[in-house]
C-alpha cells in the first residue's frame, strides 16, 4: 500500500475530540470505535496477519519488570481500551446510522458461528422475517470462498435481487467478488442451455407475471435433463439458495443436481411464511435430505419491535407450509433487539386526499433529514400502482428510482416498486400506499381462502422490509 493510505492516529484517554493535525488524526477514547467502524475496509485477512506479524517483530513484548506494575482495576473499571460488548454496541450504532446498504451486510456476532458451520451434506437455514438469513448466506459464501477453489453460486428467484446482492458482496468482500456468481435460477438455466446449444422458445414479449408459466411449459425439464446428461464443468464448490420457498420443485432438483450431497455443497435459505407465489413442495419430494443439518434463526435484528408486531398480527392465524410440513398457525416466537421504530396509520377520505397525505409525509421526512429518502421505499401491490405513484412523486419533485434499476449502490433517490420486487431488500422507511389485505377477487371462487392468505403473506413481506418506520396509507370506504 502507498504510505499516504496509512493515517497515523492518536487516541486520548479522558477526552472527546475529532481533529486532524497535518496527516495525524486526533480522537478521544470515547469516539475511536465509531470512527474505526465507519472507515472503509482496506486490508484482507492475509494482509492483516502480515501487518500484525511486522508490528510484533518491531514492538517486542516488554519484560514484566521493565514497567511499574499497574494497580489492579477497580470494580467496574475497564482493563483495556474497550471490551467486546462495547465493540458490538458501537458496531450496531454505526450501521444503524449508516446507509441502508451497509446495514444489509451487517452480521451480528451471534450469527458468525452459523455462517462458518461445517455441514456434512445439504443443509438449511430457516427463521422468521428479519432474522438475518440472507446476511448469513452472504457471509457463508465469503467463508466457503476462502476454503475452496471452485466457483460458488448464490441463486434466488427474484430477477433483480442477484444484482443487488452481488454489489453488496463486492463491497463486503472485494477480494472474493470474482469467486461468487450471483444469479436468478431462470437466468442461470437459460445461459446454461444456450451454452450447450439447446434452444428455448420463450416469448420474450410476454409479461413478467406470465414468465413462470412459460418456463414450466418450455424450459424447466430441459435444463435438468441436460445437466444430468452432461454435468456442469467446472463443478460448483457450493450452491447457496436464497428465498428457496419461492422456487419450484424442479428448480430445487436442478440446484441439488448442481451441488450434490457433498460437505458444505448445498445450502437452502428461506421461510415458508414469506412465500409470495402460490404452490409449494416438500424437500423430500426434491430428494434433498437435511436431517440434523439445519439452523433456525429466532432473533430479529432488522425490524423495530412495533413494526414486527404489526406485521405478525396480519399472518398469525394463517397456517403455512415450511418445506418440511405444515404449521398449525402463523404465530411464531421471535426475540427483537431494536425497539425505536414506529408504525404510522394514515387514513384518507378519497384517493386524491390519500395521495396528498403520502406526498406530505415523504416531504416531511426529507425536510427532517435530507439523506432520509436514500433509505426509503414506496412499495405497491401492482405494477399499475407503481406507475401511478411514480408519476405522482416525480411531479412533486421527489427523486425516484425504480427497484428494477436499483443495483445496491447508495443513491439519494427514494425507491419504488412492487411488493414482489422488494423481496430480500431492506429499507429504513417503508411507505405502503393504498394498503389493504383483501384479495382482489373473492366471490364464489373455491380458492378464495388460499388467495386471501397469499395476499396477507405478500403484505407481510412488504411490511417487514421496514426497519425504522412503516407508513400504512388507507382510503376509507
Amino acid at each position: 500500500m502507498s504510505p499516504v493510505a496509512v493515517q497515523p492516529l492518536l487516541v486520548f484517554a479522558g477526552h472527546r475530540l475529532d481533529e486532524t493535525l497535518g496527516r495525524v488524526r486526533l480522537t478521544g477514547r470515547e469516539d475511536v470505535l465509531s470512527m474505526l467502524l465507519a472507515a472503509p475496509k482496506r486490508l484482507n485477512a492475509p494482509m492483516v496477519k502480515a501487518v500484525a506479524a511486522y508490528l510484533e517483530e518491531g514492538f517486542p513484548a516488554y519484560e514484566a519488570n521493565a514497567l511499574p506494575e499497574r494497580p489492579a482495576a477497580a470494580a467496574g473499571e475497564k482493563s483495556g481500551l474497550f471490551d467486546v460488548e462495547e465493540v458490538e454496541q458501537a458496531a450496531m450504532a454505526s450501521v444503524l446510522h449508516g446507509p441502508i446498504e451497509q446495514w444489509m451486510t451487517f452480521l451480528h456476532p451471534d450469527q458468525v458461528a452459523i455462517a462458518r458451520r461445517e455441514w456434512s451434506g445439504p443443509a438449511r437455514i430457516s427463521g422468521p422475517a428479519g432474522t438475518g438469513k440472507t446476511v448469513v448466506g452472504l457471509h457463508r459464501a465469503a467463508h466457503i470462498a476462502t476454503r475452496t477453489t471452485g466457483p460458488i453460486m448464490y441463486v434466488t428467484y427474484v430477477n433483480n435481487l442477484p444484482r443487488v446482492q452481488g454489489r453488496l458482496f463486492q463491497r463486503m468482500a472485494p477480494h472474493l467478488a470474482d469467486r461468487v456468481e450471483f444469479t436468478s435460477l431462470h437466468g442461470w438455466a437459460q445461459r446454461f442451455l444456450a451454452d450447450r446449444g439447446v434452444r428455448i422458445n420463450l416469448d420474450k414479449r410476454a409479461a413478467e407475471d406470465c414468465f413462470s408459466r412459460a418456463w414450466l411449459q418450455a424450459g424447466r425439464g430441459s435444463a435438468l435433463a441436460e445437466l444430468r446428461e452432461r454435468p456442469a464443468a467446472p463443478p460448483y464448490a457450493a450452491v447457496i439458495v436464497d428465498e428457496v420457498q419461492d422456487l419450484t420443485l424442479v428448480g430445487v432438483r436442478l440446484l441439488h443436481a448442481l451441488a450434490g450431497d457433498g460437505p458444505n455443497g448445498l445450502l437452502l435459505i428461506g421461510d415458508g411464511q414469506q412465500a409470495v407465489y402460490p404452490g409449494g413442495f416438500r424437500l423430500g419430494e426434491a430428494g434433498v435430505g437435511i436431517k440434523g443439518r439445519g439452523a433456525v434463526l429466532r432473533i430479529n435484528y432488522r425490524n423495530a419491535a412495533p413494526i414486527l408486531d404489526e406485521a405478525m398480527r396480519l399472518v398469525s392465524d394463517d397456517p403455512f407450509d415450511d418445506l418440511d410440513g405444515p404449521t398449525a398457525n402463523g404465530h411464531r416466537t421471535v426475540e427483537t433487539t431494536y425497539h425505536e421504530g414506529r408504525v404510522v396509520h394514515a387514513a384518507a377520505a378519497s384517493e386524491s386526499d390519500h395521495d396528498d397525505v403520502l406526498v406530505g409525509a415523504l416531504g416531511a421526512l426529507a425536510a427532517g433529514d435530507p439523506a432520509a429518502l436514500a433509505s426509503t421505499a414506496v412499495l405497491c401491490r401492482s405494477r399499475t400502482d407503481v406507475e401511478h405513484y411514480h408519476r405522482l412523486l416525480t411531479r412533486a419533485g421527489l427523486p425516484v428510482l425504480r427497484l428494477d434499476s436499483y443495483d445496491g449502490r447508495p443513491t439519494e433517490a427514494l425507491k419504488i416498486g412492487t411488493y414482489l420486487r422488494a423481496k430480500g431488500l431492506e429499507f429504513k422507511h417503508v411507505f405502503l400506499p393504498a394498503f389493504t389485505t383483501r384479495p382482489t377477487t373473492l366471490g364464489g371462487d373455491p380458492t378464495a381462502a388460499e388467495r386471501a392468505a397469499l395476499t396477507r403473506r405478500q403484505s407481510f413481506v412488504a411490511m417487514t422490509r421496514a426497519r425504522d418506520l412503516l407508513w400504512l396509507g388507507t382510503i376509507r370506504d
